[in-house]
């Protein structure tokens, strides 16, 4: 993997010391390169501001040079804690900044300083030369950058944007690919810092993409902060900063331990604070948050659930490497206990009340592993499986199984060799397939036309004129429907939201074993999230892998348009006090359940018979859906699209016998339905405020969904 050239840099202060590698695999992981030099940053009173308009000034005696030495307009997206003091700095610097913030009123402040106002990020996007990003997250990154009347839709040519939030890199990859298509030019440039070195002028930029942009965009990274880096690659920024991250909430989360620890065993909390600043672990960090820590006092610079938010990303970035990081996975998880005691918004140093908390309950990786374990040997015991046959052998008979047990031995060792050196080779091959990969994503989703296309109006056979469509519409929706299993899953009233699916990817996972898929979604009416994602954990990761654990994503519906659930609304009896309807939400047949797994129960002592056999048939349907899609939709997406991947032919055929017995069965199956329904009381069903038939039409695998538009609501759902 080769290295990324740096541009020599004269009075250069320091040196980022330690040669950095880190070895990438496939696309999800960006390249880092071997070395990196810090660019200094000289005093506010020498600073050099290039006009983005690429004509240069001499710098000033002042801080504040006069405005008309800054043509060039800046624009800045998102004005929080971070946002607001890194964008007032460049208003203070002279700069003309155009600002946007979901809440108009954080923008006012700045606008009373001089900062212009639009209504939109596509609005600020087409007003400026180059525009600032500063989000919550990865999804509000890829909404505000590429939703409707995002940034994107106000790019151009000679335009740049420069997104200094902190996101995985696969979500920047997505973005930097949306202003690409346009002619823009981007660069990722997370900061290192929080609020006060925000508010002055002291972060480090993380930057990586385009080199030219970076060039451009220095001067300004110098105003808000006191060093920058050029990493090379879309992607490396965001990987160094989820790395840099994970290290400071390791160290708090083990800073807060030393200090509860240190206040039971009775020592002076200050006076060990003191101690720490002072020996040769000393950080910043610990001086500065340790005397409110031991107040339990956590006013917010960095919150609490951003330190969590990169955690979880770091450790997805781990996993995509198959780099084993016990201590950061410890740490998130106390993290997220915090969450769960509201300590969300309050700052990250706030972790150390987690560990004031009699019970914690987050499971460790190795409790799952043993109440896995002890699932399995229940089951077994049920299954009297666990009789010792040796003992009922004579005793020459037990000889030649104890050498027949030696040779078993040796073929598992060649066995588990096999299984080592296959995983080495699909991981191979894994890499060769991402670049096909990568086209099919850029084909099916609009992003390059294929040789010989034009955009102009084509011509049918009849003459007639009609606009081509932009990709494959539908391509993934269309593969998912073509597979049995998966067609179960979809109904109708799902189709609408897949549409929206541009790509799904998945990689294999070490540490614990299992695999991880990603499902990338356009911005849509339905839910905020722009990646759904699925993990399954299991033991023995070979032929017969044991499901451990499945992890599913909270999706963020909008008001109204959960695929998920419905709302039944009954009639109260007659005679009752009480004439408001009875109303109670229930579960729908959703391709989107798939998100909300069976879980393991916490507790396996008293677990029922056949509460752990349906937790069993769940927990196969879902990790035959999750290997479905795995090894038959991703790596054949094309063949399932075209119908050419027949189900019949890779089973071996199905016997005409066997057929007319499954339709047999089928009709049975719906005459008890059908008996069900009349034996039902009736009932009002109101879903999302419409009134609802009483039957519901058996859904057809070939049915077209209509075209969702904003203000419709989902179609109705049938109840699981």
């Amino acid at each position: 993997m080769g290295t990324t050239s740096l541009v020599k840099i004269t009075c250069c202060h320091h040196l980022l010391s330690s040669s950095t590698t880190m070895a990438m695999r496939s696309s999800f992981c960006p390249q880092i390169p071997i070395h990196f030099r810090a660019r200094p940053i000289t005093s506010s009173h020498t600073r050099l501001l290039l006009s983005l308009s690429f004509r240069a000034f001499a710098s000033q005696a002042s801080n504040a040079p006069a405005k008309d030495e800054f043509p060039a307009r800046v624009g800045f997206l998102g004005l929080g804690i971070m946002g607001a003091p890194m964008a007032e700095n460049l208003l203070k610097a002279g700069c003309d900044v155009t600002v946007w913030n979901r809440t108009k009123s954080k923008c006012d402040p700045l606008i009373n300083l001089g900062a212009k106002y639009r209504s939109s990020p596509e609005e600020v996007a087409a007003f400026c030369s180059v525009t600032f990003a500063m989000l919550a997250d990865p999804e509000s990154a890829v909404e505000v950058a590429c939703g409707k009347h995002g940034a994107v839709s106000g790019m151009g040519s000679g335009k740049g944007y420069v997104d200094v939030s902190t996101v995985d890199g696969p979500t920047s990859k997505l973005i930097s690919e949306h202003f690409k298509a346009t002619g823009a030019s981007f660069l990722e440039a997370p900061v290192s810092g929080s609020k006060k070195p925000a508010e002055e002028g002291q972060l480090i930029f993380l930057t990586a993409g385009d080199k030219a942009l970076y060039e451009t965009v220095s001067p300004l990274l110098d105003i808000m902060g006191k060093s920058r880096f050029y990493l090379g690659d879309v992607g490396n920024g965001a990987a160094m900063k989820l790395v840099v991250n994970m290290i400071m909430g390791s160290m708090m989360a083990s800073f807060s331990e030393g200090l509860v620890l240190g206040e039971k065993l009775g020592l002076d909390p200050s006076v060990l604070v003191e101690v720490v600043s002072q020996a040769a672990i000393s950080a910043p960090m610990y001086k500065l948050k340790g005397p409110s820590m031991v107040q339990s006092l956590y006013p917010t610079s960095f919150p609490l659930k951003h330190q969590q938010k990169d955690l979880r990303l770091a450790l997805g970035l781990a996993e995509s490497v198959s780099q084993s990081t016990p201590i950061a996975a410890a740490a998130n998880e106390l993290y997220k206990v915090a969450k769960s005691h509201g300590l969300s918004d309050h700052d990250f140093s706030a972790v150390m009340e987690a560990l004031k908390v009699k019970t914690l309950t987050a499971l460790s990786a190795e409790d799952r592993a043993d109440l896995v374990n002890a699932l399995k040997n229940k089951l077994q015991s049920l299954a009297g499986q666990h009789s010792d046959i040796l003992q009922t052998l004579s005793p020459t008979v037990r000889k030649r199984v104890e050498v027949l047990r030696e040779i078993q031995s040796q073929y598992d060792l060649l066995e588990r060799e096999f299984f080592e050196e296959r995983a080495t080779l699909e991981a191979k091959y894994q890499k060769l397939y991402e670049p096909l990969y990568s086209k099919r994503y850029e084909i099916v989703n609009g992003i390059v036309e294929v040789e010989g296309i034009t955009n102009e109006a084509a011509v049918d056979q009849g003459g007639d004129t009609y606009t081509e469509e932009k990709g494959v519409p539908d391509f993934w929706l269309n593969a998912m429907k073509t597979n049995e299993i998966l067609a179960e899953e979809i109904p109708e009233r799902d189709e609408g939201a897949l549409k929206f699916l541009k790509d799904i990817k998945w990689y294999r996972l070490e540490d614990p074993k299992g695999f991880k898929l990603e499902f990338y979604f356009n911005s849509n009416p339905y839910f905020k999230n722009s990646v759904l994602t699925k993990t399954y954990h299991v033991v023995d990761d070979d032929d017969d892998p044991i499901l451990e654990r499945a992890i599913g994503t909270q999706i963020e519906w909008y008001p109204g348009k959960s695929l998920t659930q419905k709302l039944l609304k009954k009639k109260p009896r007659k005679g009752a006090k009480n004439n408001t309807p009875i109303t109670k939400t229930e579960k729908c047949e959703s391709f989107f359940n798939f998100f909300n797994p069976p879980q393991l129960p916490e507790d396996d002592d008293d677990i029922d018979v056949d509460i752990v056999e349906e937790l069993q048939d769940l927990m196969e349907q879902d990790y035959n859906i999750g290997t479905t899609i795995r090894d038959k939709i991703i790596p054949h997406a094309v063949s399932w699209f075209t119908g050419e991947a027949v189900q019949g032919d890779e089973y071996g055929g199905i016997d005409e016998e066997e057929e007319e017995e499954d339709e047999e069965e089928d009709d049975d199956d719906d005459d008890e339905e059908e008996e069900e329904e009349d034996d039902e009381e009736e009932e009002e069903e109101v879903v999302k405020g419409r009134r609802k038939p009483s039957a519901i039409p058996k859904r057809s695998g070939k049915t077209q969904a209509r075209n969702p538009q904003q203000g419709e609501n989902p179609p109705e759902c049938k109840q699981q």
